[in-house]
């Protein structure tokens, strides 16, 4: 039986302030850019000056998600955005603490 990879789901939601990102699913090498061109799309798309990347629901980060959240932070630097990591999963957060990239993502207290 060949491997299945679970889909990765993207949903926007945008208020007059935030422009949320909300990510489900397992963030890999397969579902890393699918994760990467939504959030550039709405980068370049949106005018809100704060975008949120809701990661609640991500079950699994691997080091391609990793280097794609770095580039997106990277990006929405450049383009004057505030790009922050809010809720979290617990697995998400440990991988991100482990790689000294919690402040980067203004990820809040546990």
């Amino acid at each position: 039986m060949p491997d299945v990879c679970p889909p990765l789901h993207v949903d926007v939601r945008r208020t007059a302030s935030v422009t949320t990102v909300v990510i489900a699913g397992e963030v890999d090498q397969v579902t890393s850019a699918e994760m990467s061109k939504a959030v550039a799309g709405v980068l370049q798309e949106d005018r809100n000056s704060h975008v949120v990347l809701d990661l609640g629901n991500v079950t699994f980060l691997d080091s391609s998600g990793i280097r794609a959240l770095v580039i997106c932070r990277g990006d929405a630097e450049q383009l004057g955005i505030r790009l922050e990591i809010r809720p979290v999963h617990d697995r998400v957060r440990r991988v991100l603490h482990v790689c000294g990239l919690e402040d980067l993502f203004h990820l809040p207290a546990a």
